[in-house]
């Protein structure tokens, strides 16, 4: 087991909250659940970006739960994982995510603030935020 972190999203339906919108989604089948929202970033044990969800957009709650998130607020997590990357040889805190050393190893997290960089990069240009719901979501 360990810690499954996704950012998906959902088409926008007029009259309906993000809310009744992802609660109809957990009520689906798995088969009609696929074809009604897309995963469009996945994460595998990135504790420090898991925490920057957790304490910028869940109000410190770690439950699990699903999270919406704004263009504007992923475009705050690029901007601070490019200074992460910056200073990464630095052992500083930069707003929730701890760099624990002065290497670039896989375990202080190095290679998930790349892939982080990368796949938002990609979600900020192909995501309609105007005409799709956003929302993270993790398990553990």
């Amino acid at each position: 087991m360990g810690l499954d972190m996704y950012l998906e999203k959902a088409k926008k339906q007029e009259g309906k909250t993000f809310e009744e919108i992802t609660k109809r989604l957990n009520d689906l089948s798995y088969e009609e659940w696929g074809k009604s929202r897309s995963e469009i970033m996945y994460w595998r044990k990135a504790n420090q970006i898991h925490n920057w969800f957790v304490i910028n957009i869940q109000n410190e709650v770690d439950d699990c739960g699903n999270y919406e998130v704004t263009k504007e607020a992923l475009e705050t997590l690029l901007e601070q994982c490019k200074l992460v990357k910056e200073e990464f040889t630095k052992a500083k805190k930069v707003e929730g995510m701890v760099k624990n050393g002065s290497t670039w190893k896989r375990e202080t997290g190095h290679w998930e603030i790349v892939e982080t960089i990368e796949g938002l990069e990609k979600v900020l240009e192909e995501t309609d935020f105007e005409n799709y719901h956003v929302w993270y979501n993790s398990s553990w």
